[in-house]
């Protein structure tokens, strides 16, 4: 049974890792079957729950869901009888297994009134497939959409830390972090260069002008994200405006689905 459980484990990827956020907790995963680069994330019950309702195609929502966010290529718990295994999603013998998890993490989700360490503790590991492979200098962006930040089991201290944020962050968008690359020019030579954008950066942009201006920075390849205090930030270039629409349509497909 532990045999055809394990996902066969290739050599890592060696490049660089490109997220937005939650860096500490992300690392690099065994290629997939099909040789495409994949990271691991730890992760709590919660996420795992939906990652599984996914990955097996639970219902309609879940299959709709799956189609917006990275394939994921196993799961492996930190604990209990599989610890340090990798449960691969692909091979059919283990849908029995996986289906008894999220059952038993659907139950406990049923059952939590609260702080709950099955759900709440990041127990497990998740292998995805990394977006970015193969991509020439890619973009990512953490940005939290919504007003809602918590949900009804969140700690009441973090409930709290949550609603100061939002006395100065009022918007229902709010930028966690990014890694933007641009050229900037200096003595009429282009310089390629590199910026990580922390949480200091979302906590300065306090109005829609401010995210606007933000925002269409980060699918440009001619500007910082960093505000300036001009506002004048502008890139025209076709390429700008092809990722932008393309972006739009994105984001106005995942809105419809939650509304």
């Amino acid at each position: 049974m532990m045999a055809a459980c394990e996902l066969e484990y290739q050599a890592t990827q060696n490049g660089p890792i490109v997220v937005g956020g939650h860096k500490n907790v992300i690392g690099r995963g065994p290629k997939a079957s099909n040789g495409s680069a994949t990271i691991t994330k730890k992760s709590t019950g919660w996420e795992v729950l939906m990652y599984l309702g996914m990955s097996l195609r639970i219902d309609e929502a879940m299959c709709a869901m799956a189609a917006m966010a990275p394939s994921v290529v196993a799961f492996s718990p930190f604990e209990g009888e599989h610890s340090g295994v990798w449960i691969s999603v692909e091979r059919k013998e283990n849908r029995p297994l996986l289906e008894a998890i999220y059952n038993e993490l659907r139950k406990a989700s049923a059952q939590t009134h609260g702080y709950n360490k099955v759900m709440d503790a990041a127990r497990w590991n998740v292998c995805l497939i990394d977006v970015t492979d193969g991509m020439c200098r890619p973009c990512v962006a953490d940005v939290k959409v919504g007003y809602v930040r918590h949900s009804p089991h969140t700690p009441l201290e973090k409930v709290e830390r949550i609603n100061k944020k939002r006395l100065v962050q009022p918007l229902a968008l709010r930028l966690c972090g990014a890694l933007h690359q641009f050229y900037r020019t200096i003595s009429n030579t282009q310089h390629f260069e590199n910026e990580m954008c922390e949480k200091d950066v979302g906590y300065l942009l306090h109005t829609e002008e401010d995210y606007r201006d933000c925002l269409r920075a980060f699918f440009s390849s001619r500007v910082s994200m960093r505000p300036d205090g001009t506002g004048m930030r502008r890139d025209d270039s076709e390429v700008f405006f092809a990722r932008l629409k393309a972006c739009c349509g994105q984001i106005e497909e995942l809105l419809l689905f939650f509304t």
